[in-house]
């Protein structure tokens, strides 16, 4: 395994991969926000040839807005991520997620890294998170309501979904990964939306909160949970909204 990848920048000083087991067990590798990508072939930013399960092109990171995403790029065996102390979930191809602090990363059946230097505090990642979620909204409401019936509908169907999952979250990290995971839903929403030219501008979405209650506040999770859905809910159209 080698890295050809330039010291980055992260939210909190360099963000880095650390590995974990293997031949290179506590080796660093410093991201670049330009993008990293992982895999066999000698091309990529990090090499890993010493697990044959590893496809040649296996997931790549990428850093928008401060923070770094894992996406896997269809590899056979899998890319799978864990928060600390979580269970481990297999990624689906193409759909990037975001990687917090202490979280685990697994590709193939034996490479494991260790995400260190990204969004430690809570506080920082909701701000980064609802920034993302504020911004693609504002392009949404512009153009969901005037989209043809079978697209808007299961456009408003994706919504409805992703905020059945938010409600299931059962951790801060759970409900952060998530909503951060839907973003980039949000972002193929809103190019469509943006497509439509004959629509009004929506009013300003409310400013993002300053405070939240401390880590241990048991009434934290609740508080992030109703943030998240009070900005996906300025998604549907006003008529709609009225009948719930």
């Amino acid at each position: 395994m080698r890295c050809q990848a330039k010291e980055g920048k992260g939210v909190n000083g360099v963000s880095r991969l650390v590995a974990v087991g293997g031949p290179e067990e506590g080796r660093s590798f410093d991201l670049d926000p330009a993008g990293i990508t992982l895999g066999r072939h000698p091309s990529n930013s990090i090499v890993v040839n010493w697990d044959a399960s590893i496809s040649r092109q296996h997931a790549r990171l990428t850093c928008r807005a401060g923070l770094f995403w894992l996406e896997d790029l269809g590899s056979k065996r899998g890319t799978f991520a864990s928060l600390p102390g979580g269970p481990e979930r297999q990624l689906l191809p193409n759909q990037p997620t975001l990687l917090l602090e202490g979280m685990m990363v697994r590709l193939g059946r034996h490479a494991c890294f260790r995400m260190a230097g990204g969004v430690a505090s809570g506080d920082e990642a909701v701000r980064q998170i609802l920034s993302g979620l504020q911004e693609e909204i504002r392009h949404l409401c512009t153009g969901l309501a005037r989209l043809a019936a079978p697209e808007r509908d299961r456009q408003l169907a994706l919504l409805e979904g992703m905020l059945a999952r938010l409600g299931a979250a059962a951790s801060e990290g759970e409900l952060l990964c998530l909503a951060a995971e839907g973003v980039p839903t949000l972002e193929a929403t809103a190019a469509q939306a943006r497509a439509h030219r004959d629509v009004e501008p929506v009013a300003a979405l409310p400013p993002l909160p300053e405070d939240l209650p401390d880590p241990d506040d048991p009434d934290r999770l609740k508080t992030l949970y109703n943030v998240f859905v009070a900005n996906l809910q300025a998604c549907f159209p006003a008529d709609e909204r009225d009948e719930e």
